[in-house]
């Protein structure tokens, strides 16, 4: 593997950190540092006979007249985000500790820091809104569904069957994968250790935390969406040197038949697969926007599962993540990648394949959970299960490539294909 290369594959490790560390600390400016109660919380504190905290609904004012909980007080966010001392606040709520909710949570939490910092007043979030308020009946701790047999055993046969076996068989072509040096090949296996460790952080967060730890399910989103980045590049890399040869330079393109003319032969032909490549680009960043236009929806059941409670949810965290932070990333990385094309003089391609991967990665992962989120909200076993099995395709398919390619694959040298002649194919 040349310098540069491993440089390119460096680089693609440490962007990937650093994109995804960001997401802690916005989760902990958004919504970590705030005080926060439960939906339980909240109704245990309200039906206190002594000083009851007030619930405020900081909706909007037709919002809240259409429905809102009984009791609830109307304090609109934007009256809330443009006072700024305790005289501007409805005379009911003085020296009152509140609890603020809106419709997910999130409007809420902002809330509930103005109102705290520049207020001073005792303010707590109710975490998951008027969605988790209606969903959880009073009494319980969260929603309750029931499945029948056949999908208590999908959901045995995929936690303890399908995910130990992707997982097992992921680290298998891991160490299989730990003395390649192609950078097609180092990708790939820095894919598949992203993919391992995400689907470790997962099975210790239903195992230690009960599936409750926004942490845990945090790190098992970055792997998957790391995983795609990494073998996004892969990919392109492998696509490149080992079909269509259009960076090595001592060998023929591919697609010469195509563009008639070569830029390896001539500097002053445009090269075709990158003028299609600059166009596929801004429609690849348009696609990559459309997760921002889904709503949020947290969801959180139990149910039991041959007797065991289980419990499941799609946390606002999860879905900041998925659909809000993974596009606004994409957008960015993709347009980067576009630029890079468009206007660097030198060698434009390995930067732009590089942050294409890295744009990739976001947007394959965020689609994936939109499909699985708009078709499975309801029904979280089979989200979860479809999850698993795909998981365990993909890691089935890598390893099965690699075996049918391998003599070629893990060979020092991927085979060269020089044009004999060494010069620019006539035109027919």
């Amino acid at each position: 593997m040349k310098t540069d290369e491993r440089k390119l594959v460096v680089w693609l490790g440490g962007g990937v950190l650093v994109t995804g560390l960001l997401p802690l600390l916005l989760y902990w400016f958004l919504l970590g540092r705030i005080p926060s109660v439960s939906v339980s919380e909240a109704r245990v504190l309200l039906a206190r006979t002594n000083s009851p905290p007030v619930l405020v609904d900081v909706r909007p004012p037709e919002v809240y007249l259409a429905h809102h909980v009984e009791g609830a007080v109307s304090w609109p966010y934007q009256a809330i985000a443009s006072a700024t001392d305790s005289s501007q606040m409805p005379p009911s709520l003085k020296g009152k500790q509140l609890l603020l909710i809106c419709s997910t949570g999130l409007r809420s939490s902002s809330a509930t820091h103005k109102l705290g910092g520049r207020l001073g007043v005792e303010a707590s979030n109710v975490t998951g809104g008027m969605q988790a308020w209606d969903a959880i009946p009073p009494g319980q701790n969260s929603a309750f569904r029931s499945f029948d047999v056949f999908e208590q055993w999908v959901v045995i046969i995929t936690a303890f069957g399908i995910k130990p076996a992707y997982t097992l068989l992921s680290l298998v072509v891991i160490i299989w994968l730990w003395r390649q040096r192609g950078p097609d090949l180092v990708a790939l296996r820095w894919g598949l250790i992203a993919f391992w460790l995400g689907e470790n952080a997962c099975a210790t967060n239903y195992m230690i935390f009960h599936g409750n730890s926004d942490f845990w399910e945090y790190l098992h989103n970055l792997g998957m969406a790391a995983c795609f980045s990494f073998t996004t590049y892969a990919l392109l890399e492998g696509t490149d040197r080992r079909l269509i040869k259009y960076s090595p330079a001592k060998d023929r393109c591919a697609a010469l038949s195509l563009c008639r003319a070569c830029i390896k032969y001539d500097a002053d032909v445009p090269c075709g697969l990158r003028r299609v490549f600059a166009m596929f680009l801004p429609a690849t960043i348009v696609v990559a926007a459309m997760p921002l236009c889904a709503d949020l929806k947290t969801a959180a059941y139990d149910t039991h599962i041959l007797g065991t409670t289980v419990h499941y949810s799609d946390t606002l965290a999860d879905q900041l993540f998925e659909i809000r932070y993974c596009p606004y990333m994409a957008v960015l990385l993709l347009t980067a990648s576009w630029l890079v094309l468009l206007f660097k003089r030198q060698e434009p391609v390995p930067l732009a394949k590089l942050l294409f991967a890295a744009g990739m990665g976001p947007v394959g992962f965020g689609f994936m959970r939109l499909f699985l989120s708009a078709a499975y909200r309801e029904d979280p076993v089979w989200f979860n299960a479809w999850e698993e099995i795909t998981e365990l395709l993909f890691v089935a398919a890598v390893a099965f490539i690699l075996l049918v390619f391998r003599q070629s694959l893990f060979a020092k040298e991927p085979p060269s294909q020089t044009n004999p002649a060494g010069t620019q194919e006539a035109p027919a």
